[in-house]
C-alpha cells in the first residue's frame, strides 16, 4: 500500500509540468513513510578510534620522520662526494677546503632549488 502510494506520488510529479527536474530527483530519492533515510554504509566506515586509522598515523609519522632524516644526513654527504668529482671532499682533514666549499655550495643551491620546485608543485595541487 505505502509503495503504491509512492509510486502514485511519482507520477502525479511527472504528469505536473510545472515542476522541475530537482522536484523529480527529490521525489525519487525520497524514503517511503516508515523508512528511514540511512542505508547501512554508516556500520562500514571505520571510526577515527580503530587501529586502522592509528596505523596509518604512525606510519605517515614514520615516513615524515625518515624523509627528513634522509634529507638532512643522508643526500649532504652523497651530494658532496658526487660535486666532489667521486670523492668526498670534506671527509676528514679536507674539511673547510675550498674544494668542500665549492661542493657544498653547489649541493646547497641544487637542494634549494628542489625545494623551490617542491614547493611550487604542493602549492599548485
Amino acid at each position: 500500500m505505502v509503495a503504491q502510494s509512492h509510486a502514485a506520488g511519482i507520477r502525479l510529479l511527472e504528469l505536473n509540468s510545472d515542476v522541475g527536474p530537482a522536484a523529480h530527483l527529490e521525489a525519487a530519492t525520497a524514503p517511503t513513510p516508515g523508512t528511514s533515510m540511512r542505508s547501512g554504509m554508516e556500520d562500514e566506515v571505520p571510526s577515527c578510534c580503530s587501529s586502522r586509522c592509528w596505523t596509518a598515523l604512525w606510519l605517515i609519522a614514520i615516513l615524515n620522520t625518515m624523509v627528513t632524516i634522509f634529507s638532512a644526513l643522508v643526500l649532504p654527504d652523497i651530494g658532496t662526494r658526487y660535486f666532489g668529482g667521486g670523492k668526498d671532499p670534506c671527509i676528514g682533514a679536507g674539511r673547510g677546503t675550498p674544494a668542500c666549499d665549492a661542493a657544498i655550495s653547489k649541493f646547497a643551491s641544487v637542494a634549494a632549488m628542489f625545494g623551490v620546485v617542491g614547493a611550487v608543485i604542493s602549492l599548485a595541487t
